[in-house]
């Protein structure tokens, strides 16, 4: 079996939050990037995989890593099909069995691996399929027949296509042909429904990528310290926390988990960082400043005296000293469609603060809304 991440296509609303990449399979999670996550769930079962994008610096990072890389020729899912296809048709048969796996996804690495199981089960060619707790109008809505899992509708039903398929090669072909994988789904004469119910998030919008941060942090168990880490003997440390190499936790920081410190990240004296906070490498929290539930990009800047809460504060930014971030509770009935979360996760508790934008600046004393871009 030959193993495809779709790694290219627009940013969308989440490049707001980075510059230096556009391939979303490249956003920092926890001890790696997207792409390493689903690297990942495919070790040790002998497939090989392949990563389609557009953005050098993705097929660079995934060749880096041992993937077998593929150049996006053209834009969106139908010209990374082809491309796919012209790649893969010296070295597959007909009847070869492909997964496709889109690599904006976030999810525990078994949904990676569902079609191969659905392929096992006889589910060929086979969708993975989810509840969403929102269905959003862009998402292809699934209806299935509940007694042989078969899909009956596409446009409807209560279950959207979850962004993996398993297929066999010439039905890539046939994709590679069609206008838009709808249509392509259309003209199956049988397709399978594969059942996914466990966490999963379609990373479109900096909030999105929030909730797979969290869902991300809640994997960690204990304490690890890196043996190259500075952490001072005054500090608080109460896991689950992982501090990663060359990171600086200074006097009386308290660390309560779970929180991520990437590589070479700064914790000034008497910061506190709780709650599902994640720093990205080269990340600073400055002295007396509250970081809570929130995510700081690679290089970006929190000065002294702030609180930052429910926010995700981008790629080489700068907050000034004492900003300060207001969040309010998610309400899918009051937020704008923009801001609708896409996952399979109850979204109950959770409250949403600011985007601070990948290098912006913000200035001191600043109050930020709810919701506010910066």
């Amino acid at each position: 079996m030959q193993v495809v991440v779709l790694g290219g296509g627009n940013p969308r609303q989440l490049g707001l939050v980075y510059k230096s990449y556009s391939s979303r399979s490249l956003v920092p999670l926890p001890g790696g990037r997207l792409i390493d996550h689903i690297y990942g769930a495919f070790e040790g079962l002998g497939v090989d995989v392949w990563f389609v994008s557009d953005d050098p610096n993705a097929l660079r990072y995934a060749a880096e890593r041992g993937m077998r890389v593929i150049e996006q020729r053209g834009e969106g899912i139908s010209a990374a099909i082809r491309s796919v296809v012209s790649r893969l048709r010296a070295i597959c048969s007909r009847e070869e069995l492909v997964t496709i796996i889109y690599g904006d996804v976030y999810a525990e690495r078994e949904f990676y691996r569902q079609p191969i199981v659905g392929a096992e089960r006889g589910l060929v060619p086979g969708i993975v399929v989810t509840v969403p707790a929102y269905i959003h109008e862009r998402f292809m809505r699934i209806d299935v027949n509940d007694v042989d899992r078969t899909v009956i509708g596409i446009g409807e039903g209560g279950f959207v296509y979850a962004g993996a398929s398993v297929l066999r090669f010439r039905d890539l072909e046939e994709w590679s042909r069609a206008a838009d994988i709808e249509g392509f789904l259309r003209g199956l004469r049988r397709l399978y429904a594969i059942e996914w119910l466990g966490p999963w998030v379609d990373m479109d919008t900096p909030w999105d990528y929030m909730v797979a941060i969290r869902l991300h942090l809640d994997r960690l168990r204990g304490v690890y310290i890196s043996d190259t880490a500075r952490v001072s003997d005054r500090a608080v440390i109460d896991g689950p926390v992982y501090v990663d190499d060359s990171a600086r936790i200074d006097h009386y920081a308290v660390l309560k988990g779970p929180v991520y410190v990437g590589r070479g990240c700064l914790v000034g004296v008497n910061a506190f960082l709780r709650d599902h906070a994640f720093l990205a490498p080269g990340a600073v929290v400055g002295a007396y400043t509250e970081f809570k539930r929130s995510t700081a990009l690679d290089a970006a800047y929190i000065a002294s005296h702030c609180y930052i809460a429910d926010s995700v504060v981008g790629e080489s930014a700068s907050v000034a000293p004492f900003t300060v971030t207001r969040n309010i509770v998610y309400d899918v009935s009051r937020v704008p469609e923009s801001v609708r979360i896409t996952t399979s996760m109850p979204l109950e508790r959770l409250k949403l603060g600011a985007v601070i934008t990948a290098g912006a600046h913000v200035e001191p004393h600043a109050t930020l809304k709810p919701l506010t871009i910066v």
